[in-house]
């Protein structure tokens, strides 16, 4: 559960780990 609301976080927030993440998508 709380993965699976981290991976939507994520991309949403991109408040910590998601900003790593969102770089590498965008």
């Amino acid at each position: 559960s709380l993965e699976a609301a981290g991976i939507e976080f994520i991309p949403e927030n991109g408040g910590g780990p998601g900003v790593r993440l969102s770089r590498n998508q965008s």
